[in-house]
C-alpha cells in the first residue's frame, strides 16, 4: 500500500502529527494571534510604503525598480500577486508577512522534531511563537519574515539530505528554496555560508562537502541567479544606499541578543546585567555544541545557522557597515531552538531549574511583545515610527479635501506614506527646494527616487510660489521635528495647524492677484 499510495501515506502522517501532538495546533494559534494582534495600528512607514507602492506595478516594472533599489525582487512580486487577491489595505498587505511568520514557527518545530526530543520541540515551538523579533517583522510589509521561511525550509531540506543522500528530491528542493531566498534578500548568502561550514565538519559518515551532489546543487543555485546578477552589480556600485547603518562597537553583539528577545538593545542596563543574558546564550550554545553526540551533528548546524551570520557581518561591518538587526530575523529563529535544546539537556538532571529558565525566557519575550505592541522599541528609527501619525493626518486630509486643493509633502520619508494613504484623487507633490548652493534637492534615480525620476514635474515641486496660480488651498505636511520652518509665500494665509507626534499638517488659503483686485474694486 505504501508503494501504491505514497502521497496518501505521507498526508496521513502529517494529519496524525496534529492529532498525536495535541500541543502543536494551540501553539501555532498562539503564534498567529501574537502576530495579528495590533497589526494595523502602526503607520505604514517609509520602507513599508515603498513595498506597497512597488507592488502596484507590473512584474516587469517591479523587476526594474527593484534593480534600482537595494533588495532583490521576489518579495515585491509575491506581494503584487497577494494584493491582486486580497487588496492593498493595511491589514491585507501586512497579513502576508503574518502568514510567513507563522509558517516559520511551523517549520522551526518541524526542524527541532527531526534533531531533538519531543520536549525540546514543544519548548522551541513556544519560544518561537512568542519570539519578539520574529513577531515584530511578521507585522511589517517587508521581506524579513518571508526570508525566514525559505532559509528554515532549506535547512530542513539539508537535514533530510544528510540523513539520506541518495534521495534526489532533497537537493532539488534545496536549490529551489535557496534560490528563492537569494531572490528575497542578499543575506541569504550568510545562511549558505553557515551550511558550507556545517558540511565541512568531520563526521562518522565523512564530510558531506566532498559529495558531488552538494557542489552541483550550489552550482545550480548560481545558474538560477544569473538573471539577477547584472542588477546586483549595479546595486553594489551605489553603496551609499546603506550609509545610514552605523559602524559596529564592542557592545553590538550583546545588544542584538537583547533585541532578539526583548526588542530593547539593553544598553541602558547595568553592564553586569547587559552582558549576563548574552553570556548565558553563549554558554547555552557552547553546551549544545559540546553535547552534540549525534552522528550528523545537527545541533551544531543550528548553532552555525544562528551565530555564523552575526559574527561574519559584525567583522565585515568594521570595513563596510552592514549590521542592522532586522537583516538577521532568519538567524534569530535559530536562537529559541538552541535555548530549547539546552534546556532539554538541563532538564535531564535539574528539571525544576530548566522549567524556571523557560519561564524566565517566556517572561522576557512577553516584555518584548509589549515593546512591540506599544512601539516602544529601538528598531527602524523607532522614535519616528512611534510618533509617525501620517495615517491619522492624511485621513483627516481625505475627509476635508476640496476639489482643487493641492497637497505638498516636505520630506521624502513622509512622502511615500502620504502616497499610500492618499484617497483625494489628486497627486501629492514632494517639496524639493534647491539647496543654499543652488543645487537640486530632488531624489536621484536610485532607491525610492526611481519611482518618480521619469516624470519629475508630476511629483516634484521646487518652489511653493508655483502653486499660487494653480490652487485655492494648499495642504502642507511635514515632520514637526524639522528644525527650519518652511517659509511660505506672502499670499498664503494659515487656516489651520494640526500636530500629532512628529507629524504636522498645515492648511493654507492662497490669495491670488485677481482676488486682491476684486477685493479692491469691491471696497471702492
Amino acid at each position: 500500500m505504501e508503494l501504491l499510495f505514497p502521497q496518501k501515506k505521507f498526508g496521513a502522517r502529517r494529519i496524525m502529527v496534529f492529532v498525536r501532538e495535541h500541543w502543536l495546533l494551540p501553539l501555532l494559534t498562539l503564534a498567529l494571534l501574537a502576530r495579528f494582534y495590533n497589526v494595523t495600528q502602526p503607520t505604514v512607514w517609509y520602507d513599508e510604503a515603498f513595498s506597497a507602492l512597488v507592488s502596484t506595478y507590473s512584474p516587469a516594472l517591479i523587476w526594474y525598480y527593484s534593480g534600482q533599489d537595494v533588495h532583490p525582487p521576489l518579495y515585491y512580486l509575491l506581494l503584487h500577486g497577494w494584493t491582486v487577491v486580497f487588496g492593498n489595505g493595511v491589514f491585507a498587505i501586512r497579513a502576508m508577512s503574518v502568514v510567513a511568520g507563522v509558517m516559520s514557527v511551523a517549520l522551526g518545530q518541524w526542524l527541532v522534531s527531526l534533531i531533538a526530543t519531543r520536549r525540546a520541540t514543544i519548548w522551541a515551538c513556544l519560544l518561537l511563537a512568542l519570539l519578539p523579533i520574529a513577531v515584530r517583522y511578521s507585522q511589517e510589509v517587508r521581506m524579513y519574515a518571508l526570508m525566514g521561511v525559505w532559509l528554515m525550509g532549506a535547512t530542513i531540506t539539508l537535514v533530510y539530505w544528510v540523513q539520506d543522500p541518495s534521495r534526489q528530491r532533497y537537493p532539488v528542493s534545496y536549490v529551489v528554496l535557496m534560490t528563492a531566498a537569494f531572490y528575497t534578500h542578499y543575506f541569504a548568502a550568510l545562511c549558505v555560508f553557515s551550511h558550507w561550514l556545517y558540511v565541512s565538519l568531520p563526521s562518522k559518515h565523512g564530510r558531506f562537502l566532498l559529495r558531488p551532489a552538494w557542489w552541483l546543487a550550489n552550482i545550480a543555485i548560481v545558474v538560477c541567479y544569473l538573471p539577477w546578477i547584472p542588477h546586483l552589480m549595479g546595486q553594489l556600485s551605489h553603496t551609499g544606499a546603506v550609509d545610514w547603518i552605523p559602524p559596529p562597537s564592542f557592545d553590538t553583539l550583546p545588544s542584538v541578543i537583547w533585541q532578539f528577545l526583548t526588542l530593547d538593545d539593553g544598553r541602558t542596563l547595568p553592564w553586569p546585567l547587559f552582558l549576563g543574558l548574552p553570556l548565558m546564550v553563549a554558554l547555552a550554545t557552547l553546551a549544545v555544541i559540546t553535547r552534540d553526540n549525534g552522528p550528523h551533528k545537527f545541533h551544531t548546524l543550528i548553532a552555525l545557522y544562528t551565530a555564523a551570520p552575526l559574527c561574519t557581518v559584525f567583522l565585515i561591518s568594521f570595513k563596510l557597515p552592514l549590521f542592522t538587526t532586522r537583516y538577521f530575523v532568519f538567524a534569530a529563529l535559530g536562537l529559541p531552538i538552541i535555548l530549547a535544546i539546552a534546556l532539554d539537556h538541563l532538564a535531564l538532571r535539574h528539571r525544576r531549574l530548566a522549567v524556571g529558565c523557560l519561564i524566565a525566557l517566556v517572561a522576557l519575550e512577553v516584555a518584548g511583545l509589549y515593546n512591540d505592541y506599544t512601539q516602544n522599541n529601538k528598531l527602524n528609527n523607532s522614535t519616528s515610527v512611534l510618533n509617525n501619525r501620517v495615517a491619522t493626518m492624511v485621513d483627516d486630509l481625505n475627509q476635508h479635501f476640496i476639489p482643487g486643493d493641492q497637497v505638498v509633502v516636505y520630506d521624502l520619508y513622509w512622502y511615500l506614506s502620504v502616497l499610500y494613504y492618499n484617497k483625494t484623487h489628486t497627486q501629492p507633490l514632494l517639496y524639493t527646494p534647491p539647496s543654499s548652493g543652488g543645487l537640486a534637492a530632488r531624489p536621484g534615480i536610485n532607491g525610492a527616487g526611481t519611482l518618480f525620476y521619469q516624470h519629475p514635474n508630476t511629483y516634484y515641486l521646487d518652489r511653493l510660489s508655483d502653486l499660487d496660480t494653480k490652487a485655492r488651498r494648499v495642504w502642507l505636511l511635514y515632520g514637526s521635528e524639522v528644525k527650519d520652518y518652511v517659509p511660505v509665500p506672502a499670499s498664503w494665509h494659515a487656516v489651520s495647524v494640526s500636530t500629532l507626534g512628529n507629524t504636522q499638517l498645515r492648511l493654507y488659503a492662497v490669495e491670488r492677484d485677481n482676488d486682491v483686485t476684486e477685493k479692491k474694486l469691491t471696497e471702492e
